[in-house]
């Protein structure tokens, strides 16, 4: 197959564990959108890879995750790429680049990224633009990496796909989702197809499981010192009432089957009351119905890796089960702030906290004080956001991994 000059087709896989990979890869995708190329965004597992011989051009993003772990979306696509068997030109037709996110902090440094860039060079690949390593311990975090890679990507991919045409203005994309309000203080929906149905051990949707389980906590013991820094517990959960009266539990059989090694995976919930006040600063009742629907109008490559939501969902259990609105804001949470703030104060100062040079002063603002989306939308009032548009933009809680042990 001939390299094609013409196409502006841009795969961008990712490898995530949190969320922060996918970021990047959507952050890459809007960016490419400046540069007339056609994005496609999907996680390296949702890739179909028997395809990739025939790539012709693709930028990898890939996280690092525990003790130089693969991310879960991940690990099939990097299994079958160890494979032995593969030819040593098996992807001599494919030109690609590798943006890597890791922690100094750990023995082993970005060690995904730097495995995934020389594999793909041992099966013939050519790399297009040399490889970036973002540090979360960094002054300015991943992004203090991530700001130049990008700007020499669009420089290489130029030489390499020359457009003839002019760089579009930076602009706004659609929220992802669609969510109205559909009936106000009457919401009666529990949680449906998410959280509630996951935890009476139906098939799990939005979460990557096949089962989730409600377990009451009984113990929660701090292992280390009140003056050490690091808060390490000791947490058992009882799951005995699921295995009462079960064919396992006339059989003697453990309700969850684990190997050493493996992790339990905790979904925690924001505080109820926290949530309340929230709500009554967005304008919304604890108990308004909430519908919530994919945009037809977002770019397919935001809609295609969206974590699922509930179609209908109180306003309450969105906030308490879903959103991470108690957390910190990334660069483009502002981008859109600025496009809709009306106080010219306002707007000037997310204007600087998007461009090049104010990446200082937003870290001091957001990152180093540990802001939150609520304290920013208070900071900023004069930023008007609709429901989607929160929606869209405020992450999903991520769950928190421990170690799992059995007496």
């Amino acid at each position: 197959l001939a390299w094609s000059m013409q196409s502006r087709r841009l795969p961008i896989l990712f490898g995530s564990q949190t969320g922060c990979s996918r970021e990047v890869a959507e952050r890459v995708a809007r960016e490419s959108l400046q540069f007339h190329f056609e994005p496609e965004v999907l996680s390296m597992d949702r890739y179909k890879i028997s395809n990739l011989p025939n790539e012709t051009l693709v930028v990898f993003v890939a996280s690092t995750t525990g003790q130089a772990e693969t991310p879960h979306n991940m690990r099939n696509f990097w299994r079958f790429l160890r494979r032995k068997n593969l030819p040593k030109d098996s992807l001599k037709l494919l030109k690609f680049t590798v943006f890597g996110l890791g922690d100094s902090s750990y023995p082993v440094y970005n060690a995904v990224a730097r495995r995934l860039h020389q594999r793909l060079l041992d099966l013939g690949g050519i790399s297009f633009h040399p490889r970036g390593l973002g540090d979360d311990q960094a002054d300015l975090g991943y992004d203090e990496a991530l700001d130049p890679w990008l700007r020499g990507l669009w420089k290489s991919l130029e030489k390499l796909i020359p457009s003839g045409r002019r760089p579009l203005f930076q602009y706004i994309l659609p929220p992802t989702y669609s969510v109205r309000v559909v009936e106000e203080g009457k919401g009666s929906h529990k949680v449906q197809g998410g959280l509630c149905r996951n935890l009476s051990g139906e098939e799990v949707r939005g979460y990557g499981y096949q089962k989730m389980l409600l377990g009451r906590v009984v113990t929660n013991k701090r292992l280390t010192h009140r003056s050490n820094t690091q808060d390490v517990r000791h947490v058992e959960f009882d799951f005995s009432h699921y295995a009462k009266g079960s064919r396992k539990e006339e059989k003697g059989e453990k309700l969850i089957d684990f190997n050493p090694g493996d992790v339990l995976d905790v979904y925690p919930q924001n505080h109820k009351s926290e949530c309340e006040k929230a709500l009554a600063q967005l304008g919304l009742h604890p108990n308004d119905d909430i519908e919530i629907k994919l945009n037809p109008k977002a770019p397919k490559f935001l809609t295609a890796n969206q974590p699922i939501l509930p179609e209908r969902v109180r306003a309450l259990d969105l906030l308490r089960l879903y959103l991470d609105i108690f957390g910190t804001p990334r660069r483009y949470f502002f981008e859109v702030l600025a496009n809709h703030a009306t106080d010219p104060l306002h707007k000037a100062k997310l204007e600087e906290f998007t461009s090049p040079e104010g990446q200082l002063e937003l870290y001091r603002y957001n990152n180093r004080e540990k802001r939150t989306y609520l304290e920013v939308l208070t900071d900023f009032a004069s930023a008007k956001l609709s429901l989607s548009q929160l929606v869209s933009l405020i992450p999903r809680i991520q769950p928190r991994q421990f170690s799992i042990a059995s007496s």
